[in-house]
């Protein structure tokens, strides 16, 4: 769940009078700004932050003026830049200069994370229609691994309307879900930052030897994952509310907000996930029953996986689809892997290309690219229009849509930080 502008300053900054308020911190608007200029730059690789500006007056007035002054503020911007790309961070900013007066200290993270454990609602069936549809895409891949290319799933929507809320239901009530946050290191969404996935899952790519193919080492990486998944996670269809009690046994600490595969990290991510798998190592599990146990890998803010490449050229997300196909062509009948990549709707041509520019795009891979990919999961059921509507026809009256608060709960808790008087959906 990331923090786009808007979200960012209605929702970081109380609402109230100005008398009401503690005094304006420039810190906290420099951490603002941080953020905002962060995210504008990922858009354009390999564009980066030089500097923050610390005079803030002098900022607003400098960027009143020119918008070509944010020329100075970054560093590796493309050749073919252009200086009307900027036009979308200069309003941004203002947006950010108009909140000044009602500025406090940032939020702390902890309402955040209460908010993101409020009740779900969930009248059109979400978490079930998705926990099915990775299943039977399970399901298909095993039945036609020499058709399909992967199995894996990309799952997309703005930001804001649930993906990560979604995934942290299915993990609580159908399937044993590994959670991988890949959001960058100054970040202030949440979850916060997987970082045992950049030092155990994916270490070692930019290092890569020369002719060394990442997907055999990922792909013995997720057959250990899997393995510590089954031995470790709770099958939540069967733990039910006991899925985030206190397990003494494992010393966990209780934190209801968190996925459940957060609460153990040192069981999933350990040095014992970096050793080969041998013709010794098994699954855990009954080979011989009818059921099937899926384990689903959800990779959230998963566009760095397109931005890490091997010294090679090849990006993360590439070895990964490999190793994805590697494992679940290997595994027992009793076990099916299932990958998600969550990220925001502009990225779905990235992780579902069309198989045209797969195909082309393909070059350690040649076996695989005349395979089908399993379609995007466009998650829409969470938007506001699958309301029951508040307007009459043709109605010009925004009234009844403006203060309606039906639409906060649509999997989307953090939404609930707004107060109802700031009529937030007028922005």
């Amino acid at each position: 769940m990331d923090f786009p502008v808007m979200q960012l300053i209605r929702y970081f900054f109380h609402s109230g009078t100005h008398e009401d308020l503690p005094p304006y911190r420039n810190e906290s608007i420099t951490d603002c700004l941080q953020a905002l200029f962060l995210e504008f730059a990922r858009k354009y690789p390999p564009m980066a932050i030089r500097e923050i500006p610390l005079d803030i007056e002098k900022f607003w007035r400098k960027i009143s003026d020119d918008d070509s002054y944010y020329f100075s503020l970054f560093k590796g911007i493309p050749d073919d830049f252009k200086e009307s790309y900027f036009a979308p961070l200069t309003v941004s900013v203002k947006l950010l200069k108009r909140a000044k007066a009602d500025a406090v200290n940032l939020m702390p993270l902890t309402p955040i994370k209460e908010l993101f454990n409020s009740n779900y609602q969930d009248p059109k069936n979400v978490v079930k229609r998705f926990a099915t549809f990775l299943f039977e895409c399970s399901n298909d891949f095993k039945a036609n691994p020499t058709l399909l290319s992967s199995p894996y799933v990309s799952v997309v929507q703005s930001s804001f309307y649930g993906k990560t809320r979604l995934v942290r239901e299915v993990a609580r009530s159908y399937f044993r879900t590994v959670y991988v946050c890949l959001r960058d290191e100054n970040s202030l969404g949440y979850p916060v930052r997987t970082e045992e996935a950049f030092t155990h899952l994916f270490s070692g790519l930019s290092d890569l030897e020369n002719g060394r193919d990442f997907s055999l080492l990922l792909a013995d990486r997720f057959r250990r994952l899997i393995s510590s998944a089954m031995t470790n996670l709770k099958d939540p269809q069967d733990a039910g509310d006991l899925i985030h009690k206190r397990d003494n046994r494992l010393g966990v600490n209780y934190d209801e907000c968190k996925f459940p595969s957060e609460l153990i990290p040192d069981l999933l991510w350990n040095d014992h996930l970096l050793h080969p798998w041998t013709e010794n190592d098994q699954f855990p599990g009954n080979d011989s029953t009818s059921s099937s146990s899926l384990i689903f890998l959800a990779i959230d803010e998963a566009r760095y996986t397109l931005e890490a490449k091997s010294p090679e050229g090849v990006s993360l997300f590439r070895y990964i689809r490999n190793a994805a196909r590697i494992v679940a062509t290997s595994l027992p009948d009793h076990l099916r892997f299932m990958i998600a990549f969550l990220d925001t709707t502009s990225r779905i041509q990235n992780f579902s290309p069309s198989s045209k520019r797969d195909s082309k795009d393909i070059t350690f891979d040649t076996e695989n690219a005349e395979r089908i990919l399993f379609r995007p999961y466009v998650l829409i059921r969470t938007s506001d229009v699958f309301f029951a509507p508040k307007l009459s026809a043709n109605s010009q009256n925004l009234e009844g849509l403006i203060h309606s608060t039906n639409w906060l709960n649509a999997g989307r808790p953090i939404m609930k930080l707004a107060d109802p008087k700031d009529n937030i959906l007028v922005f």
